[in-house]
């Protein structure tokens, strides 16, 4: 998929569905290895959805915002929107200025404008992501999709429809549960791809245990099978 949008260019989605445990973030950390191994340069962000907290709904996004603007958690206000001010690319003083205020909030920023409609702050946020894939191959990872709130997917579905003639590969993880929670983005056919990951067999498992434990005895090995149900992580 990857390698597709690249070639495309094109925007590609791919969504890593599985239990806890089966293997959804070794699977991403694997890809990161992968194109950190290409001779040509590849831009990847990375946020995670969060299950609790004050502004947990769009936290991945205020991530992947931060990463590229490098903005710290310890930064004061003046250095974040210094930041965020040189992270954006247009070259339209008033157009940066709106676009600004828009992203500001995701960041910790604090910002005089009124809160804008959802298409508008859609808008700001897709041509952000436009700009960083602009420069090149660019890859989104989005993870713990099942905890995000309906804004947060319905932007990225926003993206999925909108974006074009750009090398982006979005890359989503989550539980099962996504499907009841936000069952429209299982349900997209454009660009989108589902990989499930299923329970390992008993006997790769206990081929894990072995190489883990080389003197442990059938017996103690036995329950630890048992309990673990094919997941390596347990």
């Amino acid at each position: 998929l990857f390698e597709r949008a690249r070639a495309t260019p094109s925007l590609e989605i791919a969504t890593i569905l599985a239990e806890p445990g089966l293997g959804k973030s070794r699977l991403v950390r694997e890809l990161a290895r992968h194109l950190e191994a290409l001779p040509d340069l590849v831009t990847w962000r990375l946020g995670r959805c969060l299950p609790y907290g004050n502004g947990a709904g769009l936290w991945a996004l205020g991530e992947i915002v931060k990463q590229h603007a490098g903005i710290l958690e310890t930064d004061d206000q003046a250095v974040v929107s210094a930041k965020l001010d040189s992270a954006l690319t247009e070259p339209d003083p008033s157009l940066r200025a709106w676009m600004k205020d828009r992203l500001g909030p995701l960041v910790g920023l604090r910002v005089t404008s009124e809160p804008p409609q959802q298409e508008e702050a859609f808008t700001a946020w897709r041509r952000f992501v436009e700009s960083i894939a602009r420069r090149g191959p660019t890859v989104l990872v989005v993870e713990d999709l099942h905890w995000a709130d309906d804004t947060l997917v319905a932007f990225l579905s926003h993206l999925a429809d909108h974006v074009a003639g750009l090398p982006l590969l979005l890359v989503t993880t989550a539980r099962p549960e996504l499907e009841e929670r936000h069952h429209g983005w299982l349900s997209r056919t454009r660009r989108s791809s589902v990989v499930s990951l299923a329970a390992l067999p008993e006997p790769s498992m206990a081929a894990l245990v072995a190489e883990l434990l080389p003197r442990a005895s059938p017996e103690t090995t036995a329950p630890i099978l048992a309990r673990a149900a094919g997941s390596p992580l347990y």
